[in-house]
């Protein structure tokens, strides 16, 4: 992947985070009771998601189903959840 595809791709995936964070702080939070953890859990799911493979990300379907997945590992593993 060239350059210009690689920016271009973790811009679309940082825009569908950013479209979607509040909803999953407010699972993180629930989940933990905690705001400080909420915010660990979704700085490191959205560190593992800029890496993941293009392929795993698709097969996980709309971000708001992942109100129904469980935690992978204390993060959700977008990639393997």
């Amino acid at each position: 992947m060239d350059e210009r595809s690689e920016t271009l791709r973790r811009q679309r995936r940082f825009e569908a985070y950013s479209e979607h964070r509040a909803l999953l702080f407010s699972i993180a939070y629930r989940m933990l009771g905690s705001a400080a953890d909420a915010e660990d859990m979704l700085h490191e799911t959205f560190l593992q998601w800029q890496e993941a493979p293009d392929e795993e990300i698709r097969s996980l379907g709309q971000p708001t189903e992942l109100k129904n997945r469980p935690p992978q590992r204390g993060t959700w593993s977008f990639a393997g959840c």
